[in-house]
């Protein structure tokens, strides 16, 4: 029986780094998904009638931020900014969708096809911030 050494411990930081973005996009829909089964939600009063739905906005906006930081740190997928940010806005939608869904099994709480909008609005105003901080670090 072969005794093989341990594992070096920057060998497992460098996997931490190089999976980072998947591990913080699972967890931020693990977030989502967490505060979706919750009857009331914490949240801070803005003082008008529609802040949830900038807040909506806001929380799918960094899942698109994260879904295409994810999504870029794939080989293959790196090399196509379009075709990822068009993956991106498909997956923060039908995330969205299956978060409404969720919603509607948790009492006091409803599926919204406002919601769901409001999310894919959000995701969709933040990617060509996205692409522009993409650009622009290229160019330094």
């Amino acid at each position: 029986m072969a005794i093989t050494a341990p594992r070096s411990h920057t060998a497992g930081m460098a996997a931490l780094f190089r999976n980072g973005p998947i591990i913080t996009w699972l967890a931020w829909m693990v977030i989502i998904f967490t505060l979706s089964a919750q009857e009331r939600p914490p949240q801070p009063d803005l003082g008008f009638s529609w802040q949830d739905k900038l807040q909506h906005a806001a929380v799918y906006a960094v899942l698109a931020f994260l879904t295409l930081r994810a999504a870029a740190a794939l080989p293959r997928l790196g090399r196509f900014p379009t075709l990822l940010l068009v993956l991106t806005l498909v997956w923060a939608a039908l995330y969205a969708l299956s978060d409404e869904w969720h919603q509607s099994f948790v009492p006091g709480r409803d599926a919204s096809a406002l919601d769901w909008l409001a999310d894919v609005v959000g995701a969709a105003m933040a990617l060509p911030a996205l692409r522009w901080l993409r650009r622009r670090r290229r160019g330094r």
